[in-house]
């Protein structure tokens, strides 16, 4: 194993892993393909309706895709199948559950946790909307207290009203925003710095 590892390519071992990833290229069976996509599916849809952290982002689903391979590819089989997936998701589980239960994986991946990103989206769409409803220019006030009708706690939706400025709006005109580029509905959250 050392010699595998230090590179040693007239080893056995070398040249078998280096013949099976010339010579294996499992493709998938569909049982196997609903597997994966269902567990994807299951682990976003509880996230999602229990309201805890994302446990699985489709950077995770890729591994799982790269991992069931590898697993048929350890069997030096033409095909991947479902007990590859289930491997691959154990395998997968396991990291999550030892990296920290409940991980929320935005918060790892960008330092942002899922719910400070609905705030900061909530908070866009309300400047949208009331800038749509009033014409292109919505009162600075009535941002506020709408954001806090919306569950933003006054202090936070102050915060984000600062924090937003000239990314999200700009003040035209003392006391009201205008959206930077017209219509923002469908941007991404631009994050405060």
């Amino acid at each position: 194993m050392n010699e595998l590892l230090c590179g040693n390519r007239g080893s056995s071992g070398f040249r078998t892993v280096l013949w099976v990833r010339q010579n294996v290229h499992p493709v998938w069976k569909p049982e196997a393909e609903g597997a994966a996509v269902g567990y994807f599916g299951r682990v976003r849809a509880k996230s999602d309706t229990s309201g805890s952290t994302i446990s699985v982002t489709p950077r995770q689903f890729e591994s799982v895709l790269r991992l069931s391979e590898a697993c048929a590819k350890l069997r030096l089989s033409g095909e991947v199948e479902v007990a590859d997936v289930e491997a691959a998701t154990g395998l997968l589980n396991r990291a999550l559950g030892e990296f920290g239960l409940g991980v929320d994986i935005d918060a790892k991946e960008t330092g942002k946790t899922r719910p400070q990103w609905e705030r900061v989206r909530c908070f866009q769409d309300v400047v949208v909307e009331l800038c749509k409803r009033h014409g292109g220019l919505a009162p600075l006030s009535e941002i506020v207290d709408e954001a806090v009708n919306r569950g933003i706690e006054g202090k936070d939706a102050e915060r984000l009203l600062r924090e937003t400025k000239d990314r999200v709006w700009y003040e035209p005109k003392s006391g009201f925003a205008a959206l930077v580029d017209g219509d923002s509905s469908d941007r991404q959250p631009a994050w405060p710095s």
